[in-house]
C-alpha cells in the first residue's frame, strides 16, 4: 500500500513530466546547437546509431530519432523526436525507481537531474554525461534494493554496471562512490558481487587502453601534463578560492547545502565512516577539476559536463540518510518543489539566448535560399559577434534548418576562414563540402532523402 508521501512523489511526478515534455516540444529547435546538432546530423545521415570514443550510452539518446529516421519520417518530426528522447528516457527510469523498486530518494533525485546542474545542457539532449548520471541513480537503486541475490539480478546489474562505465569516463567515480556507499551500510560484500564488479572495471580499463581514441587521450594527457601550471593558475591569488566556493553555492548550491546537511546529521549519529566517504568523494572530485582545469568557477556548457556528477553525489545521500528518515517530509517535499520550480525558470530564461541564435542561423539560411546556388561563406568580420557563427555546428545547422521543408533547396554555410583553413581549401571543389572544423565532404554522400546539395563552388552570402 502506498504511502502519503509515495502519492505526493507520484503525482508530482505525473505533472513534471508533463511539463518537462512541453517544454521538449517547444524548445525543439533550440536543442539544434555543438553535441545537439553534430550527433542529430549524423544519425539522420547515415540512417545509423552514431557512437563515438566508446561511449555506448549514446544509443540511449538516439532510439527515438533513428525509428523515426527508418520509418523515413519528416526533418521536422525527427526533430522533435530527438527533443522528446530524454524526457521518455528520464520517464523509464523515474517509473522503474519509484513504481517498481518503491525507491522514492532515486525518483526525487532523478527529477533534480532534470532540472538542476542543467542550465546549458538542457538545451543540447545527447550529452552522455547526462543520461550516465541517470543510470547512475538506477544502479543505486538497484544496489539499495539488493539486486544482486539471483543469477539473473546479476546478470542485469553487470549489463547497468558496463553501460554506466561506457557512458562517460567520470562515471567511474560514481559508481566506486556507490558501491562504497551501499556495501559500507551493509558492512558485507558478496563475493559474487565483488567478483563480477572487479571484472566489469578490469574490462573497462582494458577496452579503453586498446581503443582510446586521439579525443580521450588528449583530454587526459594534456590537463594532466600541465596540472602545476593549473594549480598556479587556480589558487593564486586566494581570490580564485573564493570565485570556486560561490561557484559552488550558487550554480550547485542545493547539492551543497544537501552535502552539508547529510555530513552534519552523519555526524550527529558518529557515522564516521559514510562522513568520510561522502566527503572524500565529493571534496575530491572537486579537486580532480580544480587541477586539471583552469579557471573551472567560470559556467559554460563545458564545465556543466564536469560538475553534474555533483547532482547524483551530493543529492542521493541526502535523501537516503535525511529525507528517508525524516518524520518531516512534507516539509522538505515543498523544499524540493521550489528547487525545481526555481532551476525551471531558470532554464526557460536561459532558452531566449538560444532562441535568438536559432532566428539568426534561420537568418543565413533563408538569405542563402534567395541566392543561386547552395554552398556559400560568409566572413567573419561582416557579423562581429553573430551569435549564429559562434559554434563549429553552425554549417551542419544550416544543412539541417534549410532541409526543413524539403531537401529541394538544402544549403550550406561557412565560415570564409574555416574554409580557408590549410587542407581544406586544396579538397573544395565543385562537387564536395565543408561540413566542421577540417571535415571536407563529397556532396553525394549525404543521405539524399533528407539532404541534396547542388554541384557548385563555394560563393560569399549576400546578406544585404
Amino acid at each position: 500500500m502506498s504511502t502519503a508521501h509515495h502519492k505526493r512523489l507520484l503525482i508530482f511526478g505525473a505533472v513534471y513530466f508533463l511539463i518537462y515534455l512541453a517544454g521538449a516540444v517547444i524548445f525543439y529547435k533550440d536543442r539544434i546547437f555543438l553535441d545537439g546538432a553534430y550527433y542529430f546530423f549524423h544519425v539522420v545521415q547515415s540512417e545509423n546509431f552514431w557512437v563515438e570514443h566508446q561511449r555506448f550510452i549514446l544509443i540511449a539518446s538516439q532510439l527515438l530519432l533513428l525509428t523515426g529516421v527508418k520509418l523515413h519520417l519528416t526533418l521536422q518530426t525527427l526533430l522533435l523526436l530527438n527533443s522528446v528522447n530524454p524526457v521518455l528516457y528520464l520517464f523509464f527510469f523515474f517509473f522503474i525507481c519509484v513504481i517498481i523498486l518503491k525507491d522514492e530518494a532515486a525518483g526525487w533525485t532523478l527529477l533534480f537531474l532534470g532540472a538542476c546542474g542543467v542550465y546549458f545542457l538542457y538545451f543540447v539532449p545527447m550529452y552522455e554525461v547526462w543520461y550516465g548520471a541517470v543510470l547512475l541513480v538506477f544502479f543505486s537503486s538497484l544496489l539499495q534494493r539488493q539486486f544482486y541475490r539471483t543469477p539473473l539480478q546479476i546478470a542485469i546489474l553487470c549489463v547497468v554496471v558496463l553501460s554506466l562505465l561506457f557512458s562517460y569516463p567520470l562515471m567511474i567515480i560514481g559508481f566506486v562512490f556507490f558501491t562504497c556507499y551501499h556495501f559500507l551500510a551493509q558492512r558485507r560484500l558478496p563475493w559474487k558481487v565483488a567478483v563480477l564488479f572487479i571484472l566489469m572495471v578490469i574490462c573497462w580499463l582494458t577496452w579503453k587502453s586498446l581503443f582510446i581514441s586521439d579525443y580521450e587521450n588528449g583530454k587526459v594527457s594534456y590537463p594532466f601534463s600541465r596540472i602545476g601550471t593549473t594549480l598556479r593558475e587556480n589558487f593564486t591569488p586566494l581570490s580564485n578560492i573564493k570565485s570556486l566556493i560561490l561557484f559552488l553555492f550558487t550554480v550547485y548550491g542545493e547539492a551543497m547545502i544537501m552535502l552539508l546537511l547529510t555530513v552534519s546529521l552523519l555526524l550527529y549519529r558518529r557515522n564516521y565512516l559514510k562522513t568520510a566517504l561522502i566527503l572524500g568523494f565529493t571534496i575530491g572530485f572537486i579537486l580532480m577539476i580544480n587541477i586539471t582545469h583552469s579557471f573551472p568557477w567560470n559556467h559554460s556548457n563545458y564545465f556543466e559536463r564536469m560538475y553534474l556528477l555533483l547532482i547524483p553525489l551530493c543529492m542521493l545521500p541526502f535523501l537516503r540518510e535525511v529525507y528517508n528518515t525524516s518524520k518531516q517530509k512534507l516539509g522538505l517535499e515543498m523544499a524540493f518543489l521550489l528547487i525545481i520550480i526555481y532551476r525551471g525558470v531558470q532554464i526557460v530564461q536561459h532558452s531566449a539566448s538560444y532562441s535568438d541564435r536559432i532566428v539568426r542561423v534561420e537568418q543565413f539560411v533563408e538569405s542563402a535560399q534567395r541566392q543561386d546556388g547552395s554552398k556559400f561563406f560568409v566572413k567573419g568580420e561582416d557579423y562581429p559577434d553573430d551569435p549564429a557563427l559562434d559554434e563549429w555546428s553552425f554549417p551542419m545547422e544550416a544543412l539541417i534548418f534549410s532541409s526543413l521543408p524539403s531537401n529541394h533547396h538544402t544549403v550550406t554555410i561557412s565560415l570564409k576562414s574555416d574554409l580557408d583553413a590549410t587542407g581544406i581549401n586544396s579538397l573544395l571543389n565543385e562537387k564536395s563540402f565543408h561540413l566542421r572544423l577540417n571535415e571536407v565532404f563529397a556532396d553525394d554522400w549525404l543521405n539524399q532523402h533528407y539532404f541534396r546539395l547542388k554541384h557548385v563552388s563555394y560563393t560569399e552570402l549576400k546578406r544585404k
